[in-house]
């Protein structure tokens, strides 16, 4: 883009308003261009209009977002390095936690074969003989 952007076409990038195909050539631009950035500040989010991270990035970083909510965290994750940050810590503890869940798994899944087994053998263990039947 080498054009500065229009105010209009900030503002919409801002309120997650633009057209999905349009918000990252505007990500990239305010990224390289000081001018259009400093001209982002202005119009930036106050703190209460943060996505809450609990819910709204939370969604976002596991696609569970729904889509019409995506282009608005993306423009806002645009310009706001905090929020940015909070998505990398989601993505990082999501990454750490996603090994140690899948080994959770594969032992729960063998200790639940192992208890089948001892339950199975003590059946069998337990159950007696049956003695042939006595003539009256």
């Amino acid at each position: 883009m080498s054009s500065h952007l229009a105010s209009e076409e900030l503002s919409a990038f801002l309120h997650g308003r633009l057209p999905r195909h349009r918000v990252l050539a505007v990500a990239e631009h305010l990224q390289s261009c000081a001018e259009c950035s400093g001209l982002a500040s202005d119009f930036a989010l106050p703190h209460a209009e943060h996505p809450p991270v609990e819910t709204t990035l939370t969604g976002y970083v596991d696609g569970t977002l729904p889509q019409a909510d995506v282009d608005a965290v993306e423009a806002h994750l645009g310009l706001c390095a905090r929020c940015r940050e909070d998505m990398d810590d989601l993505r990082a503890t999501a990454r750490a936690m996603a090994p140690h869940s899948h080994r959770w798994q594969v032992r729960g899944a063998i200790a639940a074969a192992v208890l089948l087994a001892l339950i199975g053998a003590l059946l069998l263990i337990r159950r007696e003989p049956s003695s042939p039947a006595q003539p009256r």
